[in-house]
C-alpha cells in the first residue's frame, strides 16, 4: 500500500483545526480521513492541540488559598500537618495553572484529591475514637521528669554487692529507701 502526499489546503485544514481545539475524530469527519491519518498528521507535522478553556469557566476557576498567610509550622498531629500538605498542594495546582502549566496543575490536584481522601478517614477515625490515644504534652512532661527524678535517685546510691544493691533497689522502688545526702 503506497501513501500519497495530502493536498496542502488539506494540511493547512487540519493544523488549523488542531490548534483551535478540534478533535481529532472532528478533523477527521470533515477532511475524509481516518483518525489514525489526523494523528499521524499532528505527530510528524509537530502540531499541539489546543483546547481555549471557555470564557465562563476561567472566570470561575478557583485561584486557591490565598497565598499571602504565612505557611504553617509542623505539628504533632499527623491530621494537621495532612491538612497543611493539601492547603500547599492546592496553591501549587493554582500556580502552575497561572503560569500555563496545566500538567503540573493536574498533578497536584491529584495529589491534593488523594490526600483529601485520607484526610477525610484519619477524620472519620478520630470522631471514632478507634486506635487513637491523645496524651496532652504537660502529662508527658510530668512523666519525663519523674523519670528524670528516680534516675537520680538511683545514681545517688553507693555502689553495693548485688544482693545489697537489689535490695535497695527494692525499696528504692516502693518509696521507703531514704537516701542520706
Amino acid at each position: 500500500m503506497t501513501r500519497h502526499a495530502p493536498d496542502p489546503a488539506v494540511l493547512e485544514f487540519a493544523r488549523q483545526a488542531t490548534e483551535s481545539g478540534a478533535s481529532q475524530v472532528e478533523i477527521a469527519e470533515v477532511v475524509g480521513v481516518s483518525k489514525g491519518t489526523v494523528a499521524r498528521w499532528q505527530k510528524v507535522y509537530g502540531w499541539t492541540p489546543r483546547t481555549p478553556m471557555p470564557a465562563a469557566l476561567a472566570a470561575a476557576t478557583f485561584d486557591g488559598p490565598p497565598v499571602e498567610e504565612p505557611e504553617p509550622e509542623w505539628s504533632d498531629d499527623m491530621l494537621v500537618n495532612q491538612k497543611n500538605d493539601y492547603r500547599r498542594l492546592v496553591i501549587q495546582a493554582c500556580a502552575a495553572r497561572k503560569m500555563g502549566n496545566f500538567t503540573s496543575a493536574q498533578r497536584s490536584m491529584r495529589d491534593a484529591v488523594n490526600l483529601a481522601n485520607d484526610i477525610q478517614r484519619a477524620e472519620r477515625a478520630r470522631q471514632a475514637g478507634t486506635d487513637v490515644i491523645t496524651i496532652p504534652r504537660a502529662e508527658v512532661d510530668a512523666i519525663h521528669a519523674d523519670n528524670r527524678a528516680k534516675i537520680a535517685r538511683m545514681l545517688e546510691r553507693p555502689l553495693l554487692c548485688a544482693e545489697c544493691g537489689r535490695r535497695l533497689s527494692i525499696e528504692a522502688v516502693e518509696g521507703g529507701l531514704k537516701v542520706n545526702k
